[in-house]
């Protein structure tokens, strides 16, 4: 279905106006008509030949109609195109993409990789066109047979493994309401709700068949599987014997008010075989572990004052080494088990000494029956974001080259990270900290950094927005020009969506860079502090994949011509080499010596290039100093992907939804818990 755009049409000659598949109607106005139609709020006649012959006899009100953008697509469907063929309608709405692509041009060559199974960003190719189905492919997915054949569950080929007796049928509903529970939001009042609802279901039916389906339900007790659940739950004191905790709202010595300041947990012997049964885990002997710890806020937007939202949520994964398959799947969501939760505040007082020796103690000292094997666990790493591994391990916070001492993994001072801009340098014997630090951790789990903190929520944005600023304003000595360059924003956005649209390894970022994106946010006033532009990590990465797709193409090179000529160059040189470095770390594959001596390279050549792009005030971070250690970390835990945090910054979400659904303010921390060993008495049931 082919038709006009009211916009771009010419009414001295209608004949000739393109055409445009109403399924990409409303992308159309998007990508080349959002200006006017945001600034003028436009409404539109339809040019459809019906309508305008229509208006011009005066017939019929609702050819006099205007419409916005929406709008008019639906009119177009009603009145233009209505067909009765389900097939026919499928094909022609199915939607067309009209963009028109990109010429690439090899400006440049970088140095590639040489990691098997990631994309050589080396190469600037860009899809000629996005991969439509064929007809055939398209009418046998929407051509549907108008009669169904429906299975009898009963059947006499199922009638072996439908229960029977009545303990088999409270076994089957158990399963199925514990089913049901597992994927809603956790609270009790559904799990009763349920089999209420299940009970009315049944009651209608009369026959001896469904009498011990009856009984079997009637056995189930709620009460006693919430309890069973709660029951559970252990706590522990994270603060010392000496100290005490009263918080401004327990001026009563209320107990109950006092145990809110436990940590709360769900003992390691309780869910580590079931999260093994859950993996499929294969007969071991050991298997390794890696925690988590995060401060989280969990309140809304309007209650993110109050203490009883924040909390610190410690969790783990497992795995074996060298078995892929286990590997791939310890970093899925699900296959993250949640430990425990504290409120934030008592652990701001109490660091994190107590708590985190009762973790590892428990973990050294765990000892499970899995498959005939008794099965050890070892701790591979401890991962968390900078501010929480620098009270972990009693550094100072200094972030910004003017504290001293603070890096987790050597002694240099922050004020001298300026000096040191190479791996060998950093990564010397007599540099590294060993134990040389408070706390009560040990070697060497301190010389560990997160590479998605560092990366994409670190130096790849201030790299992007960097680049960006400086194309704007500034020559390659940061000195404002007299002539302010004229970059096209608004068509270096509308090229980057398209980009974005073809490259299939990038998150989809349509409906973050809309028009105006860039001029709202550059500014040349912000050059004594660090900035970047408001988005996710995946986003950053897919905009600056994009972005230096943009400069090795034709189209980049004539829209930024205007640039400083040098800065261009530079700044495609700073975000190829960043993006190479965040594709070597971010490959799903165990790193060899070879590779981890390329990383090397190519870390010491991306030091080089962004002590010379970048604002002086950015380039002494603990992040870019920690970017020296990753060969370090390299050849200690050979899979960056296992100890990055982005999959454990997803599992907060879980936390997140059971305070918000949880009416306990009170004692928040047992209540959330709670909810989560019910839910692994839900994965055990299922898994028995």
């Amino acid at each position: 279905m082919l038709a006009r755009c009211p916009e771009c049409f010419d009414y001295q000659n209608p004949e000739d106006n393109k055409r445009i598949p109403v399924a990409n109607f409303e992308r159309h106005f998007s990508l080349y008509h959002n200006i006017e139609y945001k600034r003028l709020k436009k409404k539109y006649l339809c040019v459809e030949d019906s309508c305008i012959e229509a208006r011009g006899a005066r017939a019929g009100r609702s050819f006099l109609s205007e419409y916005h953008p929406s709008s008019y697509k639906k009119h177009l469907l009603k009145k233009h195109f209505n067909s009765s063929s389900t097939a026919n309608n499928a094909e022609n709405l199915m939607e067309v993409d009209d963009i028109e692509t990109l010429n690439v041009v090899e400006i440049e060559n970088q140095v590639t990789t040489g990691i098997d199974n990631a994309e050589n960003l080396n190469s600037a190719e860009v899809d000629d066109q996005i991969p439509v189905e064929n007809e055939n492919e398209m009418n046998r997915i929407w051509n549907f047979d108008e009669e169904f054949d429906f299975i009898e569950t009963l059947s006499t080929e199922n009638q072996e493994t439908m229960p029977s007796t009545i303990l088999e049928w409270e076994v089957y509903y158990k399963k199925l309401i514990l089913k049901f529970f597992n994927g809603c939001s956790g609270t009790e009042k559904y799990f009763k709700q349920l089999k209420e609802l299940l009970n009315d279901a049944i009651l209608p039916f009369k026959n001896t068949e469904v009498a011990n389906a009856k009984s079997g339900l009637m056995k189930i007790s709620c009460a006693n599987i919430i309890k069973e659940g709660k029951n559970l739950v252990r706590n522990f004191d994270v603060t010392n014997p000496d100290e005490i905790i009263l918080p401004s709202d327990d001026v009563d010595g209320d107990p109950i008010r006092r145990d809110k300041n436990l940590f709360y947990y769900l003992p390691l012997i309780e869910s580590v075989p079931i999260l093994m049964k859950k993996m499929n885990m294969p007969s071991v002997d050991k298997v390794k572990m890696i925690l988590y710890a995060d401060d989280i806020q969990a309140n809304n937007a309007l209650g993110s004052h109050r203490a009883t939202g924040s909390f610190l949520h410690v969790a783990y994964k497992i795995f074996v080494p060298c078995n892929k398959e286990i590997m791939s799947a310890t970093s899925e969501v699900t296959n993250i088990q949640t430990i425990g939760v504290v409120l934030s505040e008592t652990t701001k007082l109490a660091k994190y000494d107590r708590l985190m020796n009762k973790i590892i103690t428990d973990v050294e000292n765990l000892r499970i029956r899995y498959k005939g094997n008794d099965v050890t666990f070892e701790l591979f790493a401890i991962a968390g974001d900078h501010v929480f591994l620098q009270d972990l391990y009693h550094l100072p916070k200094s972030f910004n080259g003017l504290g001293g001492s603070c890096c987790r993994t050597c002694m240099i001072e922050n004020r001298h990270f300026i000096e040191k801009n190479k791996c060998k340098e950093v990564n010397d014997p007599t540099v590294l900290r060993y134990n040389n630090f408070g706390g009560s951790m040990k070697y060497p789990f301190n010389q560990y950094s997160d590479p998605f903190h560092d990366l994409l929520e670190g130096i790849l944005p201030d790299c992007i927005y960097s680049c960006c600023q400086k194309l704007s304003f500034f020559d390659d000595n940061w000195t404002i020009k007299s002539e302010i360059s004229t970059v096209d924003w608004l068509e270096v956005e509308r090229l980057i969506r398209i980009i974005n649209r073809q490259d299939k390894k990038s998150q989809n970022i349509l409906t973050v860079i809309r028009d105006g994106f860039f001029v709202r946010r550059i500014s040349k006033d912000n050059l004594q502090r660090k900035d970047s532009f408001p988005l996710s990590g995946s986003e950053q990465l897919s905009l600056g994949r994009s972005l230096w797709k943009l400069f090795n193409s034709s189209e980049g090179l004539q829209l930024f011509s205007q640039a400083d000529t040098v800065v261009f160059i530079k700044s495609r040189k700073l975000l190829g080499n960043i993006l190479n470095i965040c594709q070597m770390i971010m490959v799903k594959k165990e790193m060899s010596d070879s590779d981890i001596d390329l990383l090397e390279v190519e870390i010491d050549k991306f030091h080089s290039l962004y002590f010379d792009f970048m604002p002086n005030d950015s380039r002494c971070t603990l992040k870019l100093h920690s970017l020296l250690h990753y060969p370090l970390f390299g050849r200690m835990y050979r899979a960056f992907w296992l100890i990055s945090c982005i999959r454990f910054e997803s599992s907060n979400r879980r936390i997140k939804k059971l305070h918000g659904i949880s009416c306990n303010k009170v004692n928040p921390s047992f209540t959330i818990i709670g909810k989560i060993g019910m839910n692994l008495l839900i994965e055990k049931s299922l898994k028995d």
